[in-house]
């Protein structure tokens, strides 16, 4: 829990040092909404992103935009913004704001709420509920901790075996179905 905590506050000091670098390229935009007119801008909130990026500084250029289902504005994820990173500063800055958010939401806040009274998290293996046989976790989902960016990797050095025991990590065809066998 101590160790999710003080990620937990470096990743809120990060997504505030990206706002800021946001807010710095931005200048004092504000967000205009149809009915209330005009609101502070919420780096947080996708409609506020759609109109900054593609109406206000039109990133784009002459380039057609990807909608959402419904169609009400334009699409404003990663994969959208990732080619726009290096068309105007703010961009990057609010890429890495919703990483970080995705972590902090998904992982260091959540985690720390499933801990027993330990302090310790355990996981749930189901042998039965993959479609492919495979064996999965849920309470938390210990396969979905992320390990392709650095904070994603520290995430899982807050899972610690007690002590005398071991913490094994294997990623091999099947090998689930012969340990699942042997329960």
């Amino acid at each position: 829990i101590p160790f999710l905590h003080a990620l937990n506050n470096e990743i809120v000091g990060l997504q505030q040092q990206y706002e800021s670098e946001c807010r710095a390229a931005i200048g004092d935009y504000q967000y205009r909404h149809a009915q209330h007119g005009y609101k502070p801008f919420s780096i947080g909130s996708r409609d506020h992103l759609a109109q900054l990026f593609f109406q206000h500084l039109k990133i784009q250029g002459d380039g057609v935009l990807k909608l959402t289902p419904k169609g009400k504005r334009e699409e404003i994820s990663e994969e959208i913004l990732e080619p726009y990173r290096k068309t105007h500063p703010a961009v990057g800055p609010v890429i890495e704001w919703h990483k970080a958010e995705k972590l902090r939401n998904t992982y260091t806040d959540p985690l720390q709420l499933l801990v027993d009274s330990d302090s310790r998290l355990h996981t749930t293996f189901n042998a039965t509920v993959a479609a492919t046989g495979r064996l999965s976790s849920s309470n938390p989902n210990l396969q979905n901790i992320p390990v392709r960016t650095k904070l994603g990797k520290r995430i899982r050095a807050a899972f610690v075996a007690s002590t005398g025991r071991g913490l094994v990590s294997v990623d091999m065809a099947q090998i689930e179905m012969v340990w699942a066998a042997h329960r």
